[in-house]
């Protein structure tokens, strides 16, 4: 808050009372949306330290986020790695490979969750996709980069059969945050695509929900 307290989360509100959590975006998961779920920080260029929180480290109520799914790669490797950008030497994808985290760094390690239906694979997940952003749709190679669509459905399928058997269920923050990119950019050829991409997304969000025998609310807003 203005007074530099911090300033609990709908994420981690229903962390704490058993819920299974994740956040799918299309931007580095440290970026602004994702970290205002999963991070207490004065500053969104504060990088380094969301990433650290994000995992559980150094942060006073540890790992909050079973699942995050994005970009941001360079935040998570130290700074004498050729992919990484942080301005320590901090190697966050060991440290998550140590902590149990089922961790994939490309399109390849992303394949193997298999849509998520893959039953070996077990939370918590972490997949980083990108050095920073994922390329807007409209420049995506689908065999570099999944689409917002794949992630969601990957999410989905992992939350919903780690959740199967307890009484409480999942909370999923899912972003297409390069509508707001593109917005910014005045680049209606890169917008149009970006809403058509979380559109696909989104239908996919209430397929599940119609689908489920679980009751299930879904939020949509703008940035």
């Amino acid at each position: 808050d203005p007074m530099q307290r911090p300033c609990g989360t709908i994420l981690e509100a229903l962390k704490l009372k058993g819920y299974k959590t994740g956040m799918v975006v299309t931007t580095s998961l440290t970026d602004a949306t994702p970290a205002a779920f999963s991070s207490h920080a004065d500053f969104r260029s504060m990088q380094d330290l969301i990433a650290n929180q994000q995992l559980g480290l150094n942060a006073t109520l540890g790992e909050m986020v079973d699942l995050m799914i994005g970009g941001g790669r360079c935040f998570f490797l130290p700074q004498s790695d050729a992919a990484g950008c942080r301005s320590d030497e901090l190697n966050l994808v060991d440290f998550a490979k140590k902590q149990g985290w089922e961790v994939s760094v490309d399109r390849a390690g992303f394949d193997k969750l298999g849509l998520g239906l893959n039953k070996d694979v077990k939370l918590p997940v972490l997949s980083l996709l990108a050095y920073y952003n994922i390329p807007y749709e409209i420049d995506r190679d689908e065999k570099v980069f999944p689409s917002l669509y794949e992630e969601t459905v990957t999410a989905l399928n992992i939350l919903s059969r780690e959740t199967e058997d307890s009484d409480e269920g999942f909370f999923l923050m899912v972003e297409g945050s390069r509508i707001d990119h593109a917005g910014h950019h005045n680049d209606p050829h890169a917008q149009v695509r970006e809403v058509l991409a979380y559109d696909k997304a989104f239908a996919e969000v209430i397929r599940f929900a119609q689908n489920s025998d679980v009751e299930t609310y879904i939020v949509s807003t703008s940035d």
